[in-house]
């Protein structure tokens, strides 16, 4: 089987080809960064200009100080889900495009065909030809399962396993 059969059948994608190419398509987390970020660090990612804006954004908001602190020395964890869902919060003070590129920092996002390896979205076609690949595979699983192995420990003749396996519904 190819990489996009093994993807589909491992990862328990249902549907018509259309729908699967459509999960395929789906926006996932593809990985997360767990490291702690400080001010330093978010200037060399962003720029000081950006970090700036960040830091008096920060000074603006009662309560905030903790964050401040927590970014000049020992830093934050942006990937935490506390974290994340804390930057959300702060969409209109900073807006949405700082916003998204700070969680950006912990998780990174993309389309599910890349976590699998994939090269580009397949096309309808290219599932209906992976959908067919496993059909194939479980057949031939089931035949080797059902028919063969109980012939084989019977010591059945190679007529009796062709004649079973011509008879397997399956």
């Amino acid at each position: 089987m190819n990489t996009l059969a093994t993807y589909i059948q491992s990862n328990n994608l249902t549907g018509t080809p259309a729908e699967i190419v459509a999960a395929l398509d789906a926006d996932v987390e593809l990985s997360r960064d767990t490291q702690r970020w400080t001010y330093a660090g978010l200037a060399k990612r962003f720029g000081s200009a950006a970090v700036g804006q960040v830091d008096e954004g920060l000074k603006a908001i009662p309560g905030m100080d903790w964050v401040r602190l927590a970014l000049a020395a020992g830093g934050l964890d942006f990937s935490d889900p506390a974290t994340q869902a804390g930057l959300d919060s702060l969409a209109g003070a900073f807006g949405a495009e700082m916003v998204a590129s700070l969680k950006a920092v912990g998780i990174t996002r993309g389309k599910r065909y890349i976590a699998a390896g994939l090269n580009a979205l397949p096309t309808e076609e290219h599932v209906t030809v992976a959908l067919s690949q496993i059909a194939v595979s479980q057949w031939a699983a089931a035949v080797k399962n059902e028919v063969i192995e109980p012939l084989a420990a019977s010591e059945s003749s190679i007529a009796d396993v062709k004649a079973a396996i011509a008879a397997f519904e399956g």
